[in-house]
């Protein structure tokens, strides 16, 4: 097994600590990037005894947030600092739920912190905490090809030199080099040691060696073995190698899918064009100093597409543009490549342009280059548009990104006719946090913005005609809508769609069943991986690990067949000489398991529509015909129809070759039932971007009626069309749909959306919530059941209402009476659906016994009938009343319409409350069970 040492280098033990650290901070970055995060706040700690790290951030693609704490050092990292994590960790978790905790560990926890783990944590099903040790860095190191595995090291070692023994991959200012121990033949110990570069090539430069040993001491007692020499494995080729220059290249057909629509099957964003031709009239004028444009928008959106139709434009009105694919940039020398790409391009640009020199000859040859082309353009009034597109991956190129970023503000302040054209994912660039958020503001404030949105309805219906078209017959009214739905605005999710239409009409499927089997992201992504091999969709999941990936690198680990049945498939593009998943959210699909774009759908049927036919599958162990599931639930064809529909809508089941398979397994009692199903929901509705925006606007707003529910979705929904009537029916829907799931709270009579707030809310669906009033200004029962309801109700919140039956043990009317006397007391807000929990009893619950007596005494004086009450029994504190006699003294004292014995109720209880509270006073404090009573 291998060792990971991080070496610094300093004069000073001060200086030593901070290049340590700064390193340890480098890789815990890179790690945590390859596991799917992105760090927000860091802050690290170095000391004699080792490193620490406390970060901050998020998952990549779902944005769920992130609290990890990385620790080196040079002994196994014991139980007390595990602890403490967890500590913190579970702190920011009862704030989140969703927080994810990451604690890696080098070389690994000990014996006593592993244990603490594996029992608290590894199988909780509460929260979340991973547990990264050595191995597993190793492993993020060896799979992001930062270098070879060990393996790869040790082949370098033949038998005349030896047997290779431990290794250890040090981590250092200049990079990663390996360190082989070897055993000589004959010797019973290791003696000698091989040095190695991250490729795997052998070192045998004495500087090198010599730096080595000044950081690593401990290399220095041992012999440098003979003779060695290391296999180049292709991990990192040089810079040419990967800086190919790349146009984008578009689709060849109006439906496929896997590249952006060339410009003569480009539809629709008029208003981009418009904004584009706009900036380019205003730069032939000299009215804009800016030499800059960006096209921003989130991933399928079209970005790609826009930047190809633009660049054609140009051309078309006489200008010069290259579209160029930014996801072939390796190294700074990226830039250079693009300036000697455009110079063989477009040579002297018709004869207009003179260059100084033969070549371009490094970055300020780079930067006199674009000058004089923009020389040579400028008495003609052209321009040439360089278009990066998908730039953000030269975000991990920081100083690439560097060069571009100061290329482009020297085009600002010569005013050069030559314009750098940027499009990048706003969902990735926006979290700036660990990109290079300075030079990205840079590029901002030098561009003219553009941003795209989601197609319009108009756009939605120009594809959709294409479509028509191409099928040689019209599109069944049902099957334009649900293109429509299923698309969600997104062009790509669109043309997808329309792409499966048009295949399986080949096949001679009429229209009817396609509407039917409709698929939804995910499902598509499964029909993208349907056919493969084994082997091909392991290949592909590895790929999209490192993609994009150097073509030749493939080669050592899969078979070339493999590979072009991938790209055969379209399931991988090439860029130049590499290769990338087609589209990049297949590829985080292929890596996480989920679709990282919200859903956006719209529900048609009623909730117990739904609870009916998952109980009549779950009942018929999980899968009937189409025919008998409609014959068992007594829908409609029309009904039965929206019905699956909703269901697939739902992930709650499988439509296909006439048969309904439920998609999740449900218990057969009826109350577990319903609660699995409304878990379940709640979770995949969270995800729906409609419920999303509705629950936003709530957090400002806790009330909301439905026709701002419809007004939400129309705007959300611009590429469907109807009428007011129709959302405000999609809008109750919806809401009954959410009220179900505890996302929100229907009042069907206000015909209102309200907040619901788990945190200090308990859902309760009882018929005796909202039908028990308040009885008066009379308390309802005795202090021990108001005791017992509050903890249980704390209880509740502090599980968010999730887990068991609050309410077990007690009958209906002791609940009832507790929660109206409770409110009355200002410790719960009774609500149609809900119970309200006031902070009043949070104190009151985790307080001590006298100061819980305080609490509730402060609360019960404030009762008129109460305070009353306690003043009749200071006043005959030395005679002892019957209760018939304190029922008669407070009717009179309060003027109460009461029968006697109807007070007799309320004065035992409120005597009760007295002695519990120590406000009885003289004979009063004690229960005088043992004398006859004068009623």
């Amino acid at each position: 097994m291998s060792q990971l040492k991080i070496l610094g280098e300093g004069i000073s033990d001060q200086a030593l600590a901070q290049s340590r650290g700064k390193l340890f901070e480098d890789l815990m970055s890179t790690v945590l990037r390859s596991v799917g995060y992105e760090i927000g706040t860091l802050v690290h700690n170095v000391n004699y005894s080792g490193m620490e790290i406390d970060i901050e951030g998020k998952s990549h693609l779902t944005g769920i947030p992130l609290y990890a704490e990385c620790k080196c050092y040079e002994h196994a990292v014991e139980s007390p600092k595990f602890q403490q994590f967890v500590g913190k960790y579970t702190s920011r978790w009862f704030k989140d739920k969703k927080c994810q905790g990451l604690f890696i560990a080098l070389p690994c926890l000990n014996s006593h912190a592993k244990g603490f783990f594996n029992d608290n944590c590894r199988t909780n099903s509460e929260i979340v905490v991973r547990l990264l040790e050595e191995e597993a860095v190793l492993e993020e190191i060896f799979t992001t090809k930062q270098a070879v595995r060990p393996e790869v090291i040790a082949e370098n070692i033949t038998n005349t030199m030896g047997h290779p023994g431990d290794s250890q991959l040090l981590y250092t200012d200049r990079g990663f080099f390996w360190i082989q121990h070897v055993t000589p033949s004959g010797s019973g110990i290791a003696t000698q040691i091989g040095y190695f570069d991250a490729r795997g090539k052998a070192i045998t430069d004495t500087p090198t060696l010599e730096y080595l040993q000044l950081l690593y001491p401990d290399l220095k007692g041992f012999d440098t073995v003979p003779g060695v020499v290391g296999k180049v494995t292709g991990l990192q080729k040089s810079y040419s190698d990967g800086d190919t220059v790349v146009r984008v290249r578009g689709s060849s057909s109006c439906f496929e899918y896997q590249f952006p629509a060339s410009p003569q099957f480009f539809l629709g964003r008029h208003h981009v064009t418009q904004e584009f031709d706009d900036y380019l009239e205003n730069l032939s004028k000299g009215y804009t100093s800016s030499r800059g444009l960006l096209f921003e928008a989130n991933s399928g959106w079209g970005k790609s597409s826009v930047v190809l139709n633009c660049a054609y434009r140009l051309i078309q009105k006489g200008h010069y543009s290259v579209a160029i694919d930014c996801r072939s940039a390796a190294s700074t020398q990226f830039v250079l490549r693009v300036a000697e790409y455009v110079r063989n391009e477009f040579a002297d640009f018709g004869g207009s342009v003179k260059y100084s020199g033969p070549d371009v000859g490094g970055f300020d040859g780079c930067i006199r280059t674009f000058m004089e082309i923009s020389d040579g353009l400028r008495p003609l009034n052209k321009y040439l548009f360089v278009f990066f597109d998908q730039f953000e991956n030269v975000f991990y190129l920081p100083d690439c990104l560097k060069r571009i970023v100061d290329l482009l503000l020297k085009l600002c302040d010569e005013r050069a006719n030559i314009v750098f054209c940027f499009s990048w994912k706003t969902d990735l660039i926006s979290l700036a946090n660990e990109f290079p958020y300075q030079l990205r503001d840079t590029i901002i404030n030098c561009s003219n913005r553009i941003p795209l949105g989601t197609f319009s309805e108009v756009e939605t219906t120009a594809l959709l005609n294409e479509l028509a078209q191409e099928l040689g017959e019209p599109l069944r009214k049902d099957l334009r809508f649900f293109l429509s739905e299923f698309s969600q605005g997104y062009p790509w999710l669109l043309k997808r769609l329309c792409a499966h239409v048009k295949a399986q009409c080949q096949l001679d499927v009429p229209q009817a069943e396609l509407v039917q089997g409709l698929l939804n992201v995910e499902d598509l992504f499964h029909e993208d991986l349907s056919g493969l091999t084994q082997q091909e969709e392991n290949a592909l999941r590895n790929i999209a690990k490192v993609a994009p990936v150097v073509i030749s690198d493939l080669g050592e680990k899969f078979e070339a067949s493999v590979v072009q049945t991938l790209v055969n498939r379209r399931l991988i593009v090439r860029i130049g000489n590499k290769y990338d998943i087609y589209w990049d959210i297949f590829r985080d699909y292929l890596n996480s398991g989920r679709v990282p774009i919200q859903e956006n759908y719209i529900l048609r049927v009623q909730v117990r529509s739904v609870l009916k036919t998952m109980r009549v599958l779950s009942e018929s162990g999980g899968k009937l015909s189409t025919t008998t599931l409609r014959r068992r639930t007594n829908f409609t064809e029309k009904s039965f129809y929206n019905v699956t529909h909703d269901l697939r809508l739902l992930g709650l089941a499988f439509v296909d070759k006439g048969s309904v398979s439920a998609a999740i397994v449900l218990s057969h009692d009826e109350k577990e039932f319903e609660g699995e199903l409304r878990n379940f929901l709640r979770d995949r509705m969270r995800r729906n971007r409609l419920v999303w925006q509705i629950l936003q606007k709530l957090e400002s707003n806790t009330e909301m009626p439905v026709s701002q529910v419809g007004n939400i979705l129309a705007e959300a929904c611009p590429y469907i069309t109807a009428s007011f009537a129709t959302w405000d029916v999609y809008a109750r829907l919806l809401a009954t749909w959410m009220d179900f799931c505890d996302l929100a709270l229907w009042n069907s009579d206000r015909k209102s959306l309200t907040l619901y707030q788990p945190s200090k809310e308990i859902r309760e669906r009882q018929s005796f919530l909202s039908k028990v009033k308040k009885s008066g200004f009379y308390p309802q029962i005795q202090y021990s059941p108001l005791v017992d309801v509050s903890e249980r109700l704390v209880n509740a919140i502090r599980k968010e209402g999730k887990g068991t039956d609050w309410w077990s043990g007690l009958t209906k009317s002791t609940l009832s009476k507790s929660l109206v006397t409770l409110e009355l007391l200002g410790f719960v807000v009774r609500k149609p659906k809900s119970i309200e929990i006031l902070p009043t009893t949070e104190r009151f619950v985790a307080a001590p016994p006298n100061e819980r007596r305080r609490l509730f005494s402060e609360a019960a004086l404030k009762l008129g009938t109460f305070a009353s009450f306690v003043e009749i029994l200071t006043e005959h504190q030395n005679s002892w009343l019957s209760l018939s006699e304190l029922s008669a003294q407070l009717k009179l004292k309060i003027q109460a319409d009461w029968k006697i014995s109807t007070g007799v109720i309320y004065v035992k209880i409120m005597l009760d409350w007295a002695r519990h509270l120590s406000l009885a006073p003289g004979v009063f404090a004690i229960s005088k069970r043992g004398r006859k009573s004068k009623t």
